[in-house]
Parts: structure tokens; C-alpha cells; sequence
């Protein structure tokens, strides 16, 4: 259903979009009375964009104020939609050769781009090519060499200047940081739970209630044998036998301590809470009549005052991860509003890293694909506003470096790991 109502409005939307040259662009050239409206609007600003803006000698065409008024509205809003499009598939792109051959991604992009784009490839060539022609004495002569000398300023201050910090990227879950395991004290029968998914709790509060027939048997018989030991000592006492007496009292005492550890393993029955926190686990009515042994797992509470997020990086980036970079990341329920956090944790090897060679086993060799390193991410948050299971994209913010820098990493880290 969700599919079909999606292509369906897509369709409809497409369809009635007049920045493409389907049913909405003819419906709008129909009622405009400009059958070449797209063609035209190009035309004129790219003539207006060369003449005041690069200064070429070409002639804008001269026409109507209606035509300008229109030309203007639709072109901008049709180049726009152009990137937009443009974007989306250089995305799509980017995604499917990182996938598939990480070495090479970045030139397979740029050639798809150029293939596909090929028409407005040529004329951005085409552009700078007359630019360079009408412009070429003029940079030959003595009068530009103070603008040229500036321009070259200002584009090695743009290239060699670290002006903002580089960021790594990455996704994962959000998660409380502290997280404890509540099992089952006994063996035994759940009665009721006493807590759901998301409430909140203290520590200490009860939730679940159990009941054990082990247990209640041992109470029962050390309760009896406590009474027996002491009947029998007041009797033994009454007929003025001491050791007997003596006896008795001593068994009384310990059938009291075995009665003592029985009540304190009813009283483990009513299972508590072992931290404040939020109950993580889903379903928790589910367990109520189930017979569960000593030591399953029965609820898993979070202190969600703090969250931490798992974030995998590719080992090729290891070297720009700190401890205490900080972090910016926005959850999937709040795409608008960001939140601010810090690494505390790199892990010392790669989470796919396999695992130690038996003697006489040939080690296994490295994947196709880079290992990741796994960044703990903190957040503080105080209110729960945020809550655990919430997916999240993260920036962490690594060390500043100029373009240049960038650059020549990216150039030097490929040649090794490609070529040597």
C-alpha cells in the first residue's frame, strides 16, 4: 500500500512539475504562449551572465518586459532544480562506488559526472574559453599583473590556510551508558511485571514479582524444624536433661539462620531495580505466568541521563580521531535541532579485525573493504528528551587543515593504498 501510494503521488508530482519538459512544463508554455520558454530563459541568462558579469562582448537579446519578468522567475528556479537533480545522483553515485570500489570511488564519480553531464560540461569549457580569448590581452598587460598577483593572494590564502576543521561522518544508535541486566534470583514462576517499556524507575523499585516453590518449601521446612528443635528443648529442659537441652537449643539456632536465609530468598522474589533509570526492554508483559531459571534475563534498565553512540570510522581516517573531538550529531525525530557530545573511547583495533591464526593455519588476509574503528560519542542528557534506540548521523570534528592539506592527504593516502 505505502508503495503504491508513493508512486502514485510521485507520479502525480512529476507529472505537474514544470521545471522538466513534461505534461506540467507544456501545460505552462501553453498558457504562457512560449513554446521554447526553457530553452529561452537558459539562453538569456547565460548572455546576460557573459556580458555584466565576465564582461565578453556578446548581445543580450532585446525583448519584452513580460518575457525578462518571466525569463527571470522560471530560469532560476529551473537551474535549481537542475542541481537538485544533479546532487541527488552524485550522492546515489558516491554511495554505490564507496560500496563497491572504495580505491577508485572518487574517479569513477568524477567520470560518470562528466559522461552524463557532457552537454553542460562543453559549454562550462566552452565558456571559459572565450573568457580566456576576450581577456587575453588584457592579462598579458602590465595593468592586470596587480589584480592577478591579488587573485593568487587571495586563492593561496583559500587553499593553504586551515580555516575550519576537517569532519569525519558517520551513523549509528543511540544508547544509554550505563546499562544493567536484571535476572531471575530463582527458579521460579513470574507473577506480574510491574514495569513497561520506557517507564521510568528508581533504584529499588520493584519490577517483577516472582514466585518459587524451591523457596517456599525451604521456608516451610526450616520454620518447622525451628519449632520441633525448640519443643524438644523445652522438654528436655522440664525433665532437667542439660545436654539434650543443649542440643536442641543449638539445632533451634540453626534451623532460625537456615529460616533467616529462606525468608531473604523470598524477599529476592521481588525483584528490584538496581540503578535510576528508563526499563529498556520491549514487551515486558510477555513474561508475566513464565517459568524462567535463575539467571535469565528478565528486564535490562538504562541510566539514560547519558547516552552514548557507537560510531565506526574507516581506518584510513584513524589518524584525524582524538579523544575529546567533539561531536555534532541530529536525531532521526529531531532533524532541525542538533546535539553536542564528545569522544571519550577509540577502540585499540578494528571491529572486524579477524581473529588470531592457529599454528599451521595460514592467516586470513585482509577484505576488500577498509576495516572501522569504533568512536564512542557521549551525550549529556539531563531532561530524557532523547531516547535510546534513536538512529543519529554524526559529524565528529577532527584537526584543522587548509584544502591543500586535504587534498594531498586524500592524494598521497590512495597512491599508498592503491599503487604501493
Amino acid at each position: 500500500y505505502k508503495t503504491m501510494l508513493f508512486t502514485g503521488i510521485s507520479t502525480i508530482f512529476f507529472n505537474v512539475n514544470p521545471l522538466v519538459k513534461i505534461d506540467g512544463y507544456h501545460a505552462l508554455t501553453s498558457l504562457l504562449e512560449m513554446p521554447d520558454l526553457r530553452e529561452e530563459s537558459f539562453h538569456y541568462l547565460g548572455l546576460f551572465f557573459q556580458k555584466h558579469v565576465l564582461r565578453l562582448d556578446v548581445q543580450v537579446p532585446v525583448t519584452t518586459k513580460r518575457r525578462r519578468r518571466i525569463y527571470w522567475i522560471y530560469g532560476p528556479l529551473a537551474l535549481a532544480y537542475v542541481g537538485v537533480i544533479m546532487s541527488f545522483i552524485a550522492g546515489v553515485l558516491n554511495n554505490l562506488y564507496h560500496k563497491i570500489l572504495p580505491d577508485f570511488a572518487v574517479v569513477l564519480l568524477v567520470a560518470s559526472l562528466a559522461f552524463i553531464f557532457k552537454k553542460r560540461v562543453r559549454l562550462v569549457f566552452k565558456t571559459a574559453r572565450l573568457l580566456y580569448l576576450d581577456k587575453k590581452e588584457f592579462l598579458m598587460s602590465g595593468a592586470a599583473r596587480p589584480r592577478l598577483a591579488a587573485l593568487a593572494a587571495a586563492l593561496l590564502l583559500l587553499l593553504f590556510v586551515p580555516f575550519s576543521r576537517q569532519t569525519l561522518t558517520s551513523e549509528g544508535v543511540l544508547a544509554p551508558a550505563a546499562r544493567l541486566r536484571v535476572e531471575a534470583p530463582e527458579d521460579g514462576q513470574v507473577e506480574a511485571v510491574l514495569a513497561k517499556e520506557s517507564d521510568a524507575v528508581h533504584a529499588g523499585d520493584v519490577l517483577v514479582r516472582m514466585s518459587s516453590a524451591a523457596a517456599t518449601a525451604a521456608a516451610a521446612e526450616s520454620a518447622g524444624d525451628r519449632e520441633r528443635s525448640a519443643g524438644a528443648a523445652r522438654a528436655s529442659r522440664s525433665e532437667g536433661d542439660a545436654g539434650s537441652a543443649y542440643r536442641d537449643e543449638r539445632k533451634s539456632e540453626s534451623a532460625g539462620v537456615a529460616l533467616t536465609g529462606a525468608h531473604a530468598r523470598l524477599e529476592k522474589l521481588a525483584v528490584r531495580s538496581p540503578l535510576a533509570g528508563r526499563v529498556l526492554t520491549p514487551r515486558t508483559e510477555d513474561l508475566e505466568h513464565r517459568f524462567v531459571q535463575k539467571g535469565s534475563l528478565l528486564l535490562e534498565v538504562g541510566d539514560c541521563r547519558e547516552l552514548v553512540v557507537a560510531l565506526p570510522v574507516s581506518e584510513r581516517l584513524h589518524d584525524d580521531l582524538r579523544v575529546g573531538a567533539e561531536v555534532t550529531a541530529y536525531v532521526r525525530q529531531r532533524p532541525l535541532e542538533a546535539i553536542h557530545g564528545a569522544v571519550r573511547h577509540i577502540a585499540p583495533a578494528a571491529a572486524g579485525q579477524p581473529g588470531t591464526a592457529a599454528p599451521g593455519v595460514e592467516p586470513s588476509l585482509p577484505g576488500e573493504m577498509p576495516d572501522r574503528f569504533v568512536a564512542l560519542a557521549f551525550f549529556p542528557n539531563p531532561g530524557e528528551t532523547l531516547r535510546p534506540g534513536s538512529f543519529v548521523r554524526a559529524k565528529i570534528a577532527g584537526p584543522r587543515r587548509s584544502w591543500a592539506a586535504r587534498g594531498f592527504r586524500i592524494l598521497g593516502r590512495w597512491m599508498r593504498t592503491v599503487f604501493w
